[in-house]
């Protein structure tokens, strides 16, 4: 939840909240993170037919790669494309079967990107309806980008902005609806084009990993409550609450293609084309899960076709269970390595005190003067921590305790 010193980046109509993925359509989380981000600037430029803006203004760090172009245009096609629909949540049907605001839209009326004085601008449109109500919203959710732009998958980024409309509600409880109109808002996949699925597996595989993520790197926490008729699970409904104390993190911009991730899909055997399409399409995590269980299986042997065996994992999902099975493996044999990291980030209060300022100036710098200051510590580091920084960046506990030490020598300098 924002606070007083650090204010919403956007305003999101509760219409656009909880939409609901028309069939053939599936939204993404790069979809939903590309939406917020225009959103944002055009909240900033007021109501117009066409916005633009410079094209690295979108992308933020993520610069001018081919693989980052490429990905932009593949997420703004597949925006322009979807269609999705919305109704107030608690608007019933009546007798006949009616909803009194029901609505349908693509998320994008239109979509382009052209250079113009030697620098690329990014422009795009809305339909006027959608226009109208994201732009000056009657009932709306605050959201910081800034904590948006951690979440690493779909259903965690939709429950999220669901629980954060109801977050002021009375004990924070979200509405109670069915499981069939929790489903397709938090996968992004109407039910109609997905296969079907008992709630045991929707509740391990989506909304436990989900309310995991949130309740770990997020300014909230979610609580998941069941409702029975009969003997079977029906209903489902949310707790959310700010937290009492929140974790001091830090939080970057997101890369827009993870780089590590896209050269293992490559070295597969998989085009360019087609990895980009696969991308797009998928989360960071199911990509990273099924990776995982492919390299495992070549490693062992007797796979012939290391792309088909990909495909088929990610189409079916087992991939993404059996993977995260593998990483449990190494994670389990690499806890010596965590323990380490623990003792060096242990501190004391005066410590804690003076990591926190550091973090307060950390969090005033602008991304400039972040990517700036990154680059300089990058150049400082060495050994492990350097090690650590080139696989993880500052995912990693020893890195930002060792920028956070960084910083504190230079303010104290």
């Amino acid at each position: 939840m924002p606070t007083k010193n650090q204010p919403p980046d956007i305003y999101k109509a509760h219409q656009a909240v909880a939409i609901l993925p028309s069939p053939g359509s599936r939204i993404t989380l790069l979809m939903r993170r590309f939406f917020n981000v225009l959103l944002q600037h055009a909240q900033r430029a007021g109501q117009t037919e066409i916005y633009r803006v410079e094209f690295s203004n979108v992308l933020g760090d993520a610069g001018y790669s081919g693989n980052n172009f490429d990905v932009a245009k593949d997420v703004l096609r597949s925006m322009a494309k979807t269609t999705v629909e919305w109704n107030i949540v608690n608007d019933r049907p009546n007798e006949k079967g009616v909803v009194k605001d029901w609505g349908v839209t693509t998320l994008l009326s239109h979509a382009r990107i052209f250079q113009k004085s030697n620098r690329l601008v990014l422009e795009w449109s809305y339909s006027p309806v959608m226009r109208q109500e994201i732009l000056d919203p009657k009932r709306y959710v605050p959201l910081s980008l800034r904590i948006y732009g951690s979440i690493k998958t779909g259903s965690a980024a939709a429950l999220y902005e669901i629980c954060m409309r109801y977050l002021t509600n009375v004990n924070g409880l979200t509405n109670k609806a069915e499981i069939e109109w929790w489903r397709p808002r938090i996968t992004g996949v109407a039910m109609k084009d997905e296969a079907p699925m008992e709630y045991k597996y929707f509740k391990r595989d989506v909304l436990i990993p989900a309310i995991k993520e949130i309740n770990e790197i997020s300014d909230i926490e979610v609580e998941l409550l069941e409702f029975k008729t009969g003997r079977k699970v029906s209903h489902l409904q949310f707790i959310s609450r700010i937290k009492k104390q929140q974790s001091i993190e830090l939080v970057t911009p997101i890369e827009l293609v993870d780089q590590e991730l896209m050269r293992r899909i490559l070295a597969l055997g998989v085009s360019d084309d087609l990895a980009k399409k696969i991308y797009v399409s998928h989360d960071e995590d199911s990509l990273r899960a099924t990776l995982n269980y492919v390299e495992q299986r070549i490693s062992k042997g007797g796979v012939e076709s290391p792309v088909a065996l990909f495909r088929d994992a990610l189409k079916k999902g087992y991939g993404k269970s059996e993977g995260e099975k593998v990483a449990a493996v190494s994670k389990h044999t690499a806890a010596p390595s965590r323990a380490k990291e623990e003792d060096i980030a242990k501190e004391d209060p005066v410590a804690a005190a003076k990591r926190q300022a550091a973090q307060e100036y950390l969090d005033g710098l602008n991304p400039g003067q972040k990517r700036m200051l990154l680059d300089e510590f990058a150049g400082t580091i060495s050994g492990i921590v350097a090690e650590h920084y080139a696989k993880s960046g500052l995912k990693s506990k020893i890195v930002r305790v060792e920028l956070i030490r960084y910083v504190q020598k230079s303010i104290e300098s």
